[in-house]
């Protein structure tokens, strides 16, 4: 090279003789190998879930079998910058307001079609409903569906996200999501009355919370199906109900008061024709033991699920939900 630190090239004829051919190979690196199943892992979860970064890393390095493989990962604070980048690079697909659905959350990740109604951003009740293609050739199939809502994860602008489970081969799967602007039981009906139009849903059962609107919408939009509310919800009532009556403390310190709840609780598990009989079985307990102060918890429980006992017929009155 010469002084001004410029490089000069020479050319010349040369002649290239093979001396001698080996087959090329290495061990396998398995603790490479299982470092990049972890850090792909890490961010898949980074954009399928809304988990602390902590919680990812220390779930995925948890799983790590390798102690080699835990030696060669990236620091904590790396992989915590990881989850924050893959997040970032996400906000990208997210819609400017609330009233924009951007052609990519329009369809699914193989580009089918995902959105199947919007009632548009002039409606003060807006519904959308998503469905992937593959699940919308399910509901021909399924004749048991579960309804759910939940609130913290409705988008910002909206109520609720609904969601349409079916149960098939003994197991749940999650149909549809559709996102409400309000609760209301006209709401409700007018989103059945689009998923009856999409998915030509006409369910054999359905299995719902104790929310009165849902209820009644599921009971007018599907008259032919058998309506049952979800044993879960059910027990979440009564404990509701015990916090509201201020009995927290006596069901947690009196074996006896927490056994009338809970038998309370199983009648749920009784034919149909036997929940009356059962239920004043306990209250036969109730009196024969002495167990005070349940007068208004049992007021609200036979006005909502078993029926007032009417003196003058000898029946119970209709409660609020059907026992069937």
């Amino acid at each position: 090279m010469p002084k001004q630190g410029l490089p000069r090239f020479c050319f010349f004829d040369a002649e290239i003789r093979l001396v001698k051919l080996t087959v090329h190979s290495h061990d396998n690196v398995p603790e490479k190998i299982e470092k990049l199943r972890t850090i792909q892992s890490i961010k898949e979860r980074a954009i399928g879930t809304t988990e602390r970064a902590n919680e990812i890393i220390g779930r995925e390095i948890s799983l790590i079998q390798n102690d080699e493989t835990v030696a060669i990962m990236p620091s904590i604070p790396a992989l915590r910058d990881l989850v924050r980048r893959e997040r970032n690079n996400m906000l990208e697909y997210f819609p400017g307001t609330y009233y924009d659905i951007p052609e990519i959350l329009k369809r699914d990740e193989k580009g089918n079609l995902f959105l199947r109604f919007d009632s548009g951003f002039n409606d003060p009740n807006r519904i959308i409903i998503f469905c992937s293609e593959f699940k919308l050739n399910l509901f021909d199939r399924i004749n048991t569906f579960i309804i759910d809502g939940t609130f913290r994860s409705a988008p910002q602008g909206f109520y609720q996200l609904l969601v349409l489970h079916g149960c098939l081969f003994g197991k749940t799967y999650p149909l549809s999501y559709i996102i409400m602007s309000d609760k209301t039981e006209a709401s409700y009906m007018n989103a059945f009355d689009r998923c009856k139009e999409i998915f030509n849903l006409n369910p054999k059962y359905l299995i719902t919370d104790f929310e009165r609107a849902l209820s009644n919408a599921c009971r007018n939009s599907f008259p032919m199906s058998t309506n049952f509310g979800c044993i879960f919800h059910f027990g979440l009532a009564i404990w509701a109900r015990i916090g509201n009556l201020g009995l927290i403390r006596r069901y947690r310190t009196e074996l006896l008061f927490k056994k009338v709840i809970k038998m309370i609780i199983c009648l749920s598990f009784l034919p149909v024709n036997e929940v009356t009989i059962g239920y004043k079985y306990i209250k036969q307990f109730i009196i024969d033991l002495n167990i005070y102060g349940l007068e208004e918890f049992l007021s609200y429980f036979e006005k909502n699920y078993v029926g007032s006992y009417n003196d003058k017929t000898g029946e119970y009155n209709k409660p609020s939900y059907d026992i069937s």
